[in-house]
């Protein structure tokens, strides 16, 4: 089969996609990720070959924050982000993404579109041109806010472009739905879709090298990470967070992200590093606890890795994300108006070495070890569209 991959430009939901490209590749199906240039290098290192398309979605966020003239993005209230994230991913990602998608598929036959929840212009471009699409999720997405609020503004978008969307799009447009969260913590509506596969999570992470500390062969001390992901990244949450951790008697791994600088954390102690990035997919299995704001690919990294998890919720689906890993008894949280360095140390202290997040945790990474992996869905999916 030739597949087509669709992503819109960010990690959190490009990365998920990839171990199921690289899986149709290795099975020799002619694979093709259309995405935004700055996933190029990660489109390459799965073995796929590259296609351009959409536009970065940071850069189209700031530009409806300065058209309607609202507070800096990092400043927003709660409910104008709500409101521009609707416009984001339900009108101006998928309207780029249209017309460069239908292109992509003008230029070769492609049997099958497998495109990521966030970017339902990859969809809506496959229908126009009458090719399958199968949605691949990220997290938890269709449980949360996230894809009910991309209802409305897709509906009018598919109504222009005369798509016919079924009843209830949940974000997958009544597509096959390529679900990756575990069953235990999943929404029992998204485990009742009639279309749903289940599909293993496998981290994904360009190549990269892991400090010292990481991959000396013997550690006195249990490893720590602390990251904010890719989108919501804090200089002030990160500099308190990381203030409090070097209390402790670890060694902490500090990932600054892409929109904060690795100066505005402040100086920490020796036993602290911090860098913008780490290969993630291959630092978290070495880890004791991971510190973190709850993204869809960090907490399933976790969870496949059997990793307890402090969540710091910021935005997005990520309150559902920590909502359903504590509940678990796989980690603890802190909300946004309780963070501080003493919240902080506490649930540190509670975590560290609790053999019942750890049995939890382990049990969550069991469960996803059992699932289908990339290969064999592919073998399904071809057998399907084939």
């Amino acid at each position: 089969m030739r597949i087509l991959f669709s992503a819109i430009a960010t990690h959190g939901h490009c990365y998920p996609l990839l171990p199921l490209a690289a899986a149709a590749r290795e099975a020799g199906h002619e694979v093709v990720v259309a995405t935004g240039g700055e996933l190029r290098s990660a489109v390459h290192a799965a073995g796929a070959e590259f296609a351009e398309a959409g536009v970065p979605v940071f850069d189209a966020f700031d530009a409806i924050v300065a058209r309607d003239d609202l507070a800096t993005p990092d400043d927003l209230p709660s409910g104008q982000r709500d409101r521009v994230v609707r416009r984001l991913f339900g009108g101006v990602l998928p309207r780029r993404f249209v017309p460069d998608v239908r292109g992509i598929l003008r230029s070769r036959r492609f049997d099958l579109v497998v495109y990521e929840t966030g970017n339902p212009g990859a969809a809506l471009a496959a229908s126009l041109e009458g090719t399958p699409a199968v949605c691949h999720g990220f997290g938890r997405e269709l449980a949360g806010v996230f894809a009910t609020a991309l209802d409305e503004p897709l509906r009018e978008l598919a109504e222009e472009l005369g798509v016919a969307l079924p009843t209830g799009v949940s974000g997958a447009l009544g597509n096959t739905y390529l679900d990756i969260f575990p069953p235990s913590l999943q929404d029992p509506g998204v485990l009742a879709l009639p279309n749903r596969i289940g599909i293993r999570s496998v981290p994904f992470a360009e190549p990269g090298e892991l400090p010292g500390v990481v991959t000396a062969k013997q550690r006195d001390r249990p490893l720590v990470y602390l990251t904010l992901g890719t989108a919501f990244g804090s200089a002030e949450v990160l500099r308190t967070t990381a203030g409090a951790l070097a209390e402790f008697d670890v060694d902490l791994l500090v990932a600054a992200g892409p929109r904060v600088r690795a100066e505005d954390i402040g100086e920490l102690p020796g036993h602290v590093t911090v860098a913008s990035w780490f290969p993630q997919a291959h630092l978290i299995p070495r880890l004791d606890l991971v510190v973190h704001h709850g993204g869809a690919g960090t907490t399933l990294a976790a969870l496949a890795s059997g990793v307890p998890q402090l969540f710091l919720p910021q935005g997005a689906d990520q309150f559902d994300n920590a909502a359903s890993v504590v509940a678990a008894g796989a980690g603890s949280r802190i909300l946004p108006e309780d963070h501080s360095g003493e919240s902080v140390a506490a649930a540190v202290k509670g975590l560290l070495g609790d053999r019942g997040t750890v049995t939890a945790a382990r049990s969550l990474a069991a469960e996803i070890a059992a699932a289908p992996g990339p290969s064999s869905v592919v073998d399904r999916l071809s057998e399907m569209f084939g």
